[in-house]
């Protein structure tokens, strides 16, 4: 779907830097990873689930920051972590189930690679928050400390504000995230390069979002593996 991918420029300081700082990042972050995942997620037919991996992390603790460690730095996913199966359920009580909000769909995880995701989060999370120029800050949703009633609190104190002021304000509520559901992955590239996000969470987003296949069931039936150009998680 994409033409050639952009070259990023590595510079072999700039990684050294942020091999040392991978590796602080994965040692403080992968217990709350594993331990804080889940465990009743429905997991893929590997039947590695999140109870297994929180024991062997227990044993193996140095493996496990080693193994993902090399992960993360050199971008690498393995194959089976790019097969995505997704269940398309019945909502129960519905009266007509020929409209599509009558369904849902659930995703069978791979639960290895959801722990690299979570680190990635993780990181992608701290590095909005100590950076002030990458996100708004009126932005609520998906940040730590912030929810549904801050951005209610913020609408309220702006009324407040503008009657106090005897103006009338006019509030415009967008679904941005249905008008836009799709991820030009080059250009996302571009505008993480001009905000100088480290070339690791670049590198890593570049490859996360490439070479993904799809499997759907639904009624018992299963449709063949198809690749997919994108993927929004």
């Amino acid at each position: 779907m994409y033409l050639s991918f952009l070259k990023i420029q590595i510079n072999e300081e700039l990684l050294l830097n942020e091999s040392i700082q991978w590796s602080r990042v994965i040692e403080k972050k992968m217990k709350h990873a594993i331990n804080f995942s889940a465990l009743r997620k429905a997991f893929k037919s590997d039947d590695i689930s999140f109870v297994i991996i929180q024991q062997a992390y227990k044993t193996i603790l140095k493996i496990f920051n080693l193994m993902y460690l090399n992960l993360i730095e050199n971008n690498y996913r393995l194959k089976i972590w790019r097969e995505d199966t997704r269940i398309i359920l019945k909502k129960s009580n519905k009266l007509n189930y020929s409209i599509s909000k009558t369904y849902r769909i659930i995703t069978l995880l791979n639960c290895l690679n959801k722990v690299v995701e979570k680190i990635i989060a993780m990181q992608l999370s701290y590095t909005a928050e100590i950076n002030d120029k990458l996100l708004n800050f009126d932005q609520m949703k998906d940040r730590k400390q912030r929810s549904a009633i801050n951005a209610v609190l913020n609408l309220v104190h702006d009324v407040q504000i503008m009657k106090s002021w005897e103006n009338t304000l006019i509030c415009l509520l967008l679904n941005v995230k249905e008008v836009f559901d799709h991820v030009a992955l080059k250009q996302l590239i571009k505008i993480l390069i001009r905000l100088k996000i480290s070339v690791n969470l670049i590198n890593w987003i570049k490859y996360f979002l490439q070479n993904w296949v799809i499997d759907l069931a639904f009624d018992d039936k299963r449709q063949k593996s198809k690749k997919i150009s994108t993927e929004i998680s």
